[in-house]
């Protein structure tokens, strides 16, 4: 009798511990596909296209603005 009742609690431990594993898996996938939806979402107005930054950049060099454009561009803030 008494490797029944064991072999019923190590079933019951084995189920309880593939749901828990199960859910992990589900709430990792759904935060994943939240994160891939909100990048794609978002692709269109922030990422530009190499040709696009380039033209942006020759623009700035007879204003000779390029160099306050490129401390903006890597700390975030302006110079002066």
């Amino acid at each position: 009798m008494k490797k029944g009742k064991s072999r019923i609690k190590r079933k019951k431990t084995r189920s309880r511990l593939l749901w828990i594993v199960s859910a992990v898996i589900g709430i990792a996938a759904v935060i994943s596909a939240v994160c891939v939806a909100g990048m794609l979402a978002t692709k269109g107005n922030v990422w530009r296209t190499p040709e696009e930054l380039l033209v942006e950049y020759m623009d700035y060099i007879p204003k000779q603005e390029y160099l306050p454009r490129i401390i903006v561009r890597k700390h975030g803030t302006h110079p002066v």
